[in-house]
């Protein structure tokens, strides 16, 4: 019976790793090799994103979830132009799976917030009309 149950987890658990327990655990962004070009890419592209929207404290779950995604398939988009580039062959029918796929999420994730320009004092009213 545990032979059947180990067969199982590693047939449904691609790249998951075990517990103490034997019970499966998902990997997340955290289990990668921090010193890649595409985990500092793609978590470059998370802090942003948040910060666009208010901040950490600011986005809720769903947000934050989705500007992983958003993140990690414009990462992946990148290096699919970066092997063109290079003259290697890409697979254009993923790319533009990819590329839709970060599109619904993008909308999903929502415009991010307006930028405030509204002059904070009558100082700075003066020295703007002064500028121009």
């Amino acid at each position: 019976m545990q032979a059947d149950t180990t067969e199982k987890q590693r047939a449904s658990g691609k790249g998951a790793k075990q517990t103490r327990a034997g019970k499966l655990r998902l990997p997340s962004l955290d289990d990668l090799d921090k010193r890649t070009a595409a985990y500092r890419d793609a978590t470059a592209l998370i802090d942003r994103v948040i910060s666009e929207r208010g901040g950490a404290d600011q986005v809720d779950v769903v947000r934050a979830a989705s500007a992983e995604t958003w993140a990690v398939l414009t990462t992946q988009l990148r290096a699919l132009q970066v092997e063109w580039l290079n003259g290697q062959m890409v697979d254009w029918s993923e790319f533009t799976t990819i590329a839709n796929a970060r599109r619904r999420e993008g909308e999903m994730l929502g415009a991010p917030e307006p930028k405030d320009i509204t002059p904070q004092s009558m100082s700075d009213r003066i020295m703007a009309g002064n500028n121009g």
